[in-house]
């Protein structure tokens, strides 16, 4: 490109060169000043819009975490409830028409649970609920799906909330039909207060400034809970007109959701220029650019602060952060950190879980190599060997199962029995008694104990009690101050001491004396066999 002589012109054109030296300092200081402030200003509009985005973010995760806990713990109680009523129609009592008695025990194991039995005929009338007392005169029960499952039709096993005409106030039920041996229908239902299911859902995790519903597929809400509940409850869609997120979650064993949602509220903007220094800074430029950088710098400070404070936690640091000028980013920090606690409590959760899994399967191997050995002393040839190895395993794994379905409490000695004693006895549960303290048994320990009544059983079955028409087994437990009396007394045929040490006599040994510390006899009378044995309480309840 050509020069021209001239300094001022361009390739020969009449573009001229602005002339610097014409500008002021004041007005180059100006343009200096205008140039970052305008810039400036937008870069923080748009650091807030996204600190924001991130804190929306942030928070609807935690929204959703609470909604995933929430149904859990829901699921985790339904799931109970499916139990209890599955035990309460095993009891025998159905078959029996022993209404009476399946009223007062159910009252007595359901008190202080805000849980009651209902039993239906096949036209739907309640025959008993343990809300009233016995006899008390009852309709047809209120819950249409509970009907038409009376009457033989498909229905839900989990209802929708509905208001129940003996209780006054709003219910659910959980169902289960039982067939009759001799043709007849009846359905059983574990009913629970709707509202009572708040302190499931709400607890010292859930923010006071969330909303929480839970409803069924109907639109009933058995509860809301949060600043904004009550506002515009009828209207779903415009609930949530204003809501900075919303979270659904449904539950897996019931047509329920529940919803946590939050207010605008919740996210606040990040903070702008005031729109006066923008205004205004023509005239105090110097102020506005002192404030657009140091604005500026503690912005971008703070933003790569709280990103070596996120990748810390990231990595499982618990690294400290000094405080930022900016609210919200103090606030995703909070957040950040609560995320990251709470992620580390649930690995310490996991972590202590698998521990537990190990240890209890440790247990289990153990009676099993124990239960393999004495059945190898005691076995004549490798049939025997192999039906009663393979019964008492199925005894050891009805004892898990019992231990594992009481939802983290400790068994107690009567479910263990029962649990036991069933294949024996067989839907005859009037030749078995239980009497005494329902005491509750360590995991480990009713694995042991489960072996020891099992042995009890087959003995009975065999040679004893239920050998025979009309026999009888009675077991009565007493705690003392220190020690539990475990005492099996079996009526109805005569007892003889066995002619050699088998089995039986090596468990009993091997988990009474070896395993609980404690000591047992046998007495051998013409009324039958009487087992009597005491253990610590400690070695007992797993302590």
């Amino acid at each position: 490109m050509a020069q021209t002589g001239d300094p001022d012109v361009v390739g020969g054109g009449s573009l001229r060169l602005l002339p610097i030296r014409a500008l002021s300092a004041g007005t180059l200081i100006a343009l200096l000043g205008l140039i970052p402030v305008l810039p400036g200003a937008a870069f923080l509009s748009y650091m807030a819009m996204d600190v924001q985005r991130e804190r929306i973010e942030i928070t609807q995760s935690l929204g959703s975490s609470e909604a995933n806990y929430a149904a859990d713990r829901l699921d985790t109680e339904i799931a109970t409830l499916e139990t209890l009523v599955s035990v309460f129609a095993r009891s025998g009592w159905l078959e029996e028409d022993a209404l009476q008695t399946l009223h007062r025990r159910a009252r007595a194991a359901l008190v202080g649970q805000d849980r009651h039995l209902i039993v239906l005929n096949e036209s739907g009338r309640q025959l008993l609920n343990t809300r009233v007392p016995w006899g008390t005169q009852l309709g047809v029960s209120s819950d249409a799906g509970a009907v038409a499952m009376a009457r033989g039709e498909d229905a839900a096993p989990v209802s929708n909330f509905f208001t129940g005409r003996v209780a006054g106030e709003l219910v659910f039920n959980v169902l289960q039909r039982v067939d009759l041996p001799d043709g007849r229908r009846r359905v059983l239902i574990l009913t629970r207060n709707a509202e009572t299911l708040e302190p499931l859902v709400l607890n010292e995790r859930t923010s006071a400034r969330w909303n929480v519903e839970l409803r069924d597929a109907e639109g009933t809400a058995a509860f809301r809970y949060g600043p904004q509940a009550d506002l515009l409850a009828d209207d779903w869609n415009a609930k949530f007109a204003n809501a900075a997120f919303a979270v659904t979650q449904p539950l897996r064993k019931a047509p329920w959701d529940i919803v946590v949602w939050g207010s605008t509220n919740l996210v606040s903007d990040a903070t702008p220029f005031n729109r006066a220094i923008l205004i205004g800074g023509i005239a105090w430029f110097a102020i506005a650019l002192a404030t657009a950088l140091g604005v500026g710098i503690a912005i971008s400070r703070s933003i790569k602060s709280t990103a070596q404070f996120a990748s810390a936690l990231g990595s499982g640091a618990h690294p400290s952060a000094t405080p930022s000028v900016i609210t919200e980013v103090n606030d995703i920090r909070q957040a950040l950190e609560d995320a990251a606690h709470r992620l580390s409590e649930r690995d310490a959760e996991r972590r202590m879980i698998l521990n537990e899994t190990a240890h209890r399967a440790r247990n289990q191997m153990g009676l099993a190599v124990a239960m393999v050995n004495l059945t190898a002393r005691s076995s004549t040839d490798v049939d025997e060997m192999k039906a009663s190895l393979g019964q008492r395993l199925n005894a050891l794994g009805r004892a898990i199962d019992v231990a594992e379905s009481s939802s983290g409490v400790a068994p107690t000695l009567r479910s263990l029995a029962e649990n036991q004693l069933a294949p024996f006895i067989d839907g005859h549960g009037h030749r078995f008694t239980f009497e005494g303290d329902n005491i509750h048994v360590g995991r480990s320990a009713g694995q042991s104990l489960a072996l020891v009544l099992h042995e009890l059983a087959t003995n009975a079955t065999k040679h004893g009690a239920w050998s025979v028409p009309g026999g009888h087994i009675r077991l009565v437990c007493l705690k003392g101050r220190t020690e539990v009396a475990i005492t099996w007394t079996e009526t109805g045929r005569a007892a003889a001491p066995p002619t050699r040490k088998g089995f039986g006599s090596q468990l009993l040994h091997s988990i009474v004396e070896l395993g609980f510390g404690g000591s047992y006899e046998r007495d051998f009378t013409p009324e039958g066999m009487i087992f009597r044995m005491t253990a610590p309480i400690a070695s007992l309840e797993g302590r």
